[in-house]
């Protein structure tokens, strides 16, 4: 049995770094002053409407974009720490007036070390390597910093008691892959989250070797961030992951109490009807946020669809038609257009919540958790396991599920006097809205902990809908990629954009000082 004595103490402690962390700074901090914050911001915000990512990884990718512009193509290498905080307060991912201006000291220390290794890299590697490798390890370096601005203690041990938890659910004699697991899981780390994550754990000689001497180790550092991504895509982590997902809501209950309530949480931990009445207001309280977030989430992937849609598809359509039938085809225009955001609206609106049953048991879970106790096993954790005569038999039929059912909507776009771009355009819109729908649907499920029961609908649903599931997953994960709109951005329009920004900024500030001086 495992012991998980220590686990309320790490717990408790990390709940107090928190309260400290968000207290009112009593040194200088970091404001900006006028209208251009919030001009900022607007850009940014509609940045993140065509950059399709998780809300809770926006300011890490911002701080890795922000790096990647000064640092390989502005070619900043000193002083990075002071601008890099000036440009996450205007652009609101840093609340304004409450950043310590010394904390700029920090960011250039976390900094000296990743920028050490840039000129061994530029020697070892050439383009698209040379890229690659520099992204990974501002990467690492974008996930430091946010630890060292927004603490991520309480984030820590839950992760190290989860686990725990997973590597016993699951049987696992090696700790590396339940943490993996755990991680992918419980925040839905990326790749270079999950890297900094396994580097930082104690023992870790690598990123001792690394911290100690960078430019030496810089080959030691990138070998175990290569071994780190082969064990992240192993075959096995995204099916552990999907088993283990019902242990995950306790955890996400007790991070929102130590993020929103941690002076609270530290005063009831040990009072079990206090804590009982936290928890339960904060389950409510995260079941209103996850139906705003998909609400939220919905418009930005809408816009989205509609931008590809307008910037992309229309174009190709109208030029296919006037190059092949001297005219356009009117109806296959409309249906391509309508129809994503039609699903998307539906998919949307057919969402339900846990039940209240769910609920109850949920809080149930997050109490024993909090004490730290030992959680009863779910029903259904167990992974069904097939012949392997069955696994093949069972794989051609869902491959044949794709020829029946894309053969099936081919005849019928066919019918409909669709040709072959608008055929194409149809299949990409509609798949990628469906792997979209999917993921608002699993966000409503994210704080599931009792089995579902499958249904013939369900059956029947998945039975057409995989096809394009899997397709649009594909495709979303190759436009991420490929984002032309966020190219133009970052490259064309940001830097200059931000400079004019500053220039601004500062000629304002000129002007009140010179305002100053007549008084």
């Amino acid at each position: 049995m495992t012991d998980y004595s220590s686990f309320t103490n790490a717990l408790a402690a990390a709940m107090a770094e928190r309260v400290q962390h968000t207290s009112t700074p009593t040194e200088q901090t970091i404001r900006i002053e006028g209208a251009l914050r919030a001009l900022t911001a607007l850009y940014e915000r509609m940045r993140t409407l065509i950059d399709y990512q998780e809300e809770r990884f926006i300011r890490r990718l911002a701080i890795r974009r922000i790096l990647i512009r000064r640092i390989i193509i502005l070619r900043e290498r000193t002083n990075i720490g002071e601008p890099l905080l000036l440009e996450l307060v205007r652009a609101a991912y840093l609340e304004n007036g409450k950043v310590p201006v010394s904390a700029a000291v920090g960011v250039d220390h976390v900094l000296a070390k990743y920028l050490a290794t840039l000129p061994v890299l530029e020697e070892r590697y050439r383009p698209p390597e040379l890229l690659r490798m520099q992204r990974t390890i501002l990467g690492v370096a974008a996930a430091e910093i946010e630890d060292l601005l927004n603490p991520a203690g309480v984030e820590y041990a839950l992760t190290a008691r989860l686990t725990q938890d997973i590597a016993e659910a699951l049987s696992l004699d090696v700790a590396e892959p339940a943490h993996i697991v755990a991680l992918r899981a419980f925040v839905n780390a990326d790749t270079e989250l999950v890297a900094w994550r396994l580097l930082r754990e104690p023992g870790n000689q690598v990123w001792y070797n690394f911290a100690t001497n960078p430019t030496e180790q810089v080959g030691e550092l990138v070998r175990e961030l290569r071994r780190i991504e082969h064990t992240l895509n192993h075959r096995l982590v995204e099916p552990r992951v999907r088993q283990v997902q019902r242990l995950i809501p306790p955890y996400l209950v007790l991070a929102d109490l130590a993020y929103h309530h941690p002076t609270e949480t530290v005063e009831v931990i040990h009072d079990p009807v206090r804590l009982r009445n936290l928890i339960d207001g904060e389950i409510r309280k995260r079941l209103a946020q996850t139906e705003q977030r998909i609400q939220r989430s919905m418009v930005r992937a809408t816009f989205y669809i509609l931008l590809s849609k307008l910037v992309l598809g229309l174009p190709i359509e109208v030029a296919f038609d006037l190059a092949t039938h001297g005219h356009v085809s009117v109806f296959p225009l409309v249906v391509n257009t309508l129809i994503p955001p039609s699903l998307m609206l539906t998919a949307a609106l057919s969402l339900r919540p846990p039940s209240p049953e769910n609920s109850r048991v949920l809080a149930d879970r997050s109490l024993m958790l909090a004490e730290g106790k030992a959680l009863p096993p779910l029903e259904g954790m167990e992974r069904r396991r097939t012949s392997t005569d069955l696994n093949t038999l069972f794989t051609a039929f869902f491959l044949a599920t794709y020829l029946v059912v894309f053969g099936a909507i081919l005849w019928l776009l066919y019918t409909l006097q669709f040709n072959i771009v608008s055929a194409i355009v149809f299949f990409f819109f509609v798949s990628v809205v469906g792997f979209f729908a999917f993921r608002l649907r699993a966000a409503s499920k994210e704080l599931l902990v009792l089995e579902e029961k499958d249904s013939a609908f369900l059956a029947a649903f998945d039975f057409f809908a995989l096809p394009f599931l899997r397709l649009g997953r594909a495709l979303s994960i190759t436009a991420r990629n490929f984002n032309v709109f966020l190219f133009f951005l970052d490259f064309i329009v940001e830097a200059p954009l931000k400079i004019v920004f500053v220039v601004i900024e500062d000629w304002f500030a000129f002007l009140r000082e010179k305002r100053e001086e007549l008084r």
